[in-house]
């Protein structure tokens, strides 16, 4: 009797380790930025960010495995259908979208800052109603993903 290769003995699929930890991984850095932003404690803030790095290590450790490897293997009852491929598409989209207008945001915020030193009244204005615009676009981001989990149920 011949032996079949191991994927074949195992039936096993396919999938990516970033498809099935993105989004995951994405809310809770969120969530440790949002504490980070909020804490008054400087202990705390410290001891955040260094979650923050380990989890920075942890993205950089999948992903070199991600090069290396390439995709997971799976049984394949445990293959995600199209629906929820696309699903998580749309959500890491989504966390795309608000990671970038927060990017910009900060950008926005550093320049104020610099406007601010100079005196400089009108660009200081410019700037914060770009930020308020900014502020905005992500609320309605937010405002989108829960009218779309609302539709769900």
């Amino acid at each position: 009797m011949k032996l079949q290769s191991y994927n074949e003995f195992l039936n096993e699929g396919e999938t990516l380790v970033f498809d099935e930890l993105g989004t995951e991984m994405e809310a809770f850095r969120s969530k440790i930025e949002k504490l980070i932003d909020k804490s008054t404690d400087d202990k705390w803030i410290n001891a955040l960010k260094k979650a923050m790095s380990s989890l920075d290590r942890l993205e950089n450790d999948l992903a070199k495995a991600d090069d290396k490897l390439g995709v997971v293997l799976i049984e394949s009852d445990e293959l995600l259908d199209e629906a929820d491929d696309k699903k998580l598409t749309l959500a890491q989209e989504t966390i795309q979208k608000k990671r970038d207008l927060e990017d910009k945001k900060s950008e926005l915020l550093k320049k104020l800052k610099a406007a601010g030193e100079k005196d400089d009244a009108r660009a200081s204005r410019l700037l914060r109603l770009q930020i308020k615009k900014i502020e905005l676009q992500i609320s309605m981001l937010l405002i989108d993903e829960q009218i779309k989990e609302m539709t769900k149920k």
